[in-house]
């Protein structure tokens, strides 16, 4: 991530808060550490292509949906 370039990620939060009990549960099916999901979900680390395909899979993410998902810039 490019210094101060930061995402919106409230729209995938929701979404994943629609489909599963808790961001814990769902961070165990990437798998990952909630702090590492909860990280990236606060700007504070970047998602990896791998992981980016596998919330895309468990959260059944339309390809024209990812950009709003995932690269939503915070204005």
């Amino acid at each position: 991530m490019e210094r101060g370039e930061s995402f919106d990620f409230q729209a995938l939060k929701s979404k994943i808060e629609a489909n599963y009990s808790n961001i814990n549960s769902f961070a165990e099916k990437i798998p990952m550490s909630y702090v590492a999901l909860n990280n990236k979900l606060d700007n504070k680390m970047e998602f990896t292509i791998k992981e980016i395909i596998k919330i895309v899979e468990l959260l059944d993410i339309k390809p024209n949906e990812i950009t709003y998902y995932f690269f939503t810039h915070i204005v």
